[in-house]
């Protein structure tokens, strides 16, 4: 492979090493499967990412006894795990890997699989994070000096949005659901016209976001960019429920806006509630800590506390 490209990959590697996360919010809904003769539970555990938080060890180590005691036979996970592989695709973008360390996400799907326990990898965003992951933390920084930036072209986050259209052009999951399906691909090819994704197809990443944003405004535009497509992983993830019909749980551990939103679509389609936590928020006034967190007048934003997951384990 080459010295060069190794350091490429210890250098995504280290950026990408610090982005711990917790688990703060439980949501528990249930339908009545009538091929098992039982109902059906999906526990959802939204995730936020704080690199500050030590609490993630704590849950992990609470994670590893929940997936003990899981039978293999009754238990479907579904994750967005950026640092393993998906259905059928690798973890990395062309030369560049994505190795996520810290968080409770973050090698989750392997964890599960080595317990042999059925587990379906929601991400797909591999491109997209290699190529824009390294920027977050180094907005003001010139864009050529990291290597995946400068050597991934933009074509290569539209391949991956558009494997993702076809896979759920694919899916049958009756007729409301599928107009519902292309109702929001439609909605997600607008944002890349909006984004001028097409347009800069050949582009390098790098040069992309030299043309399309300024120092002052790329924070937000990179996070434009990492989320506007974002409902695709809640397809994916609903898809992926409804399908689980032998199952008497389905644990679904994955950002807190996908839960929230597949939890409510679940709630439509006619599960019940069941049990949900609120969340508790505390303010950060130290802006560096703030990625992720919802900032208020640019002077401070709200963070959720962690919450105690072995309370799943009476669903599971």
């Amino acid at each position: 492979m080459g010295l060069r490209v190794k350091s490429f990959v210890f250098f995504l590697c280290m950026a990408s090493s610090t982005a711990y996360a917790f688990i703060y919010e439980i949501s528990v809904l249930r339908r009545w499967n009538g091929q098992l003769g039982a109902y059906q539970y999906f526990v959802g555990l939204s995730d936020f990412h704080d690199r500050s938080n030590p609490i993630n060890k704590v849950q992990l180590k609470d994670f590893s006894e929940i997936l003990d005691r899981c039978g293999s036979h009754s238990l479907k996970v579904g994750s967005e795990d950026i640092s393993s592989p998906n259905n059928g695709r690798n973890a990395k973008c062309g030369r560049f890997y994505v190795r996520a360390r810290g968080g409770v996400l973050s090698g989750f799907g392997l964890q599960c699989k080595k317990r042999n326990l059925d587990v379906s990898n929601m991400e797909y965003r591999y491109c997209r994070v290699a190529a824009l992951g390294p920027v977050l933390n180094n907005a003001s920084n010139d864009m050529s000096r990291f290597p995946s930036v400068k050597n991934t072209r933009v074509i290569a986050i539209i391949r991956e949005i558009e494997e993702m259209f076809r896979e759920i052009f694919l899916y049958r999951d009756g007729s409301l659901l599928t107009e519902f399906y292309n109702a929001c691909i439609e909605r997600v090819k607008r944002r890349m016209y909006e984004l001028k994704l097409h347009t800069h197809s050949i582009l390098m990443v790098s040069d992309y976001l030299d043309l399309i944003s300024t120092v002052e405004n790329r924070v937000d535009v990179l996070k434009k960019l990492l989320t506007f497509d974002s409902i695709l992983v809640d397809l994916k993830l609903l898809h992926d429920v409804l399908n689980s019909y032998n199952k008497t749980s389905y644990l679904a551990v994955a950002g807190g806006a996908h839960i929230t939103r597949v939890s409510k679509l679940l709630s439509k389609l006619g599960w019940q509630w069941v049990y949900t936590t609120t969340p508790t928020f505390v303010k950060e006034k130290n802006m560096s800590k703030c990625l992720g967190g919802h900032i208020i007048e640019g002077t401070f934003c709200k963070k959720p506390k962690p919450i105690d997951i072995r309370l799943i384990g009476n669903y599971l």
